[in-house]
This record gives C-alpha cells, structure tokens and sequence, in this order.
C-alpha cells in the first residue's frame, strides 16, 4: 500500500465506500504492527542505554518523540502534518516483487533503513532474505 493509499483509507473515511471497508482495515493493520515494532525497539534500546533508567525530555528518545509530537500538528506547506509523519513512514510507489511478477510490495521498511544508513546493497540483500523466509514451507 503506499502512503497516499494509507492516507486516504485511514483519515478520508468519509470518502471511503462500503465496498473500500477491506482497504482501510488492511491499511489500519500494516500501519499498527509497523508501529508496534518501531516503538517497541526504540523504547527497548532507550532503556538499553540508559542502564534501565528513562529520563524524560533530557533524553535524546524523550527530545525525539516530543519532535515528532510536534510534526504531527505541522500544517505548513502542501500536506498536514499528519501526512509528513506518514511520509517517513510509506514509500510514495509499489515495486515489482519479482521480474514477471503481478504482485507489487511498497516495502515500507526499506526507508526506515534507508534512514538508518543501510547501504543500497544491505537493502537489497534484505530484501531477498524477506522473500526466501515469506515464502518458506
């Protein structure tokens, strides 16, 4: 699904008919579990490094979630702040999966990692173990 797809059956649900309902509960349930993992590793990782102590707004978790609280309400510009916080999120396209293939993926977790410094090539070489281990007996 990709971020103008999760935009609209998510927060346009007036606009999203009764035979679009699939759509928006599928959007709804990507859109958690993407979440879920997030948070859970980066509030794993805070606790990590603060030796299990958590510090509030002096710690860079507490500065970074409060920025990007913020963000959240950024109406400036072409989108909301809503669809800025989507945007780091959900690629704009689908790719192919595979050369010859139907199916399309917009391999969300691909710009996190792009974020986090994964080269071209660890991208790559994580996308063909995703596709070795989805599609495993």
């Amino acid at each position: 699904m990709t971020r103008y797809e999760i935009f609209k059956n998510l927060l346009w649900p007036g606009q999203v008919k009764d035979s679009e309902v699939e759509n928006r509960l599928q959007a709804l349930t990507e859109v958690v579990f993407d979440l879920l993992a997030e948070v859970e590793a980066l509030r794993e990782l805070t606790i990590r490094n603060q030796g299990g102590q958590t510090a509030g707004k002096e710690s860079a978790y507490g500065r970074a979630y409060e920025d990007t609280a913020v963000l959240m309400h950024d109406s400036g510009g072409p989108t909301s702040g809503m669809q800025k916080l989507i945007e780091r999120f959900y690629p704009e396209f689908e790719e192919t999966v595979r050369p010859g293939w139907a199916e399309k993926r917009a391999w969300r977790e691909c710009l996190m990692m792009q974020r986090l410094g994964f080269t071209e090539a660890q991208i790559a070489e994580y996308k063909r173990t995703a596709l070795q281990v989805e599609h495993q007996p």
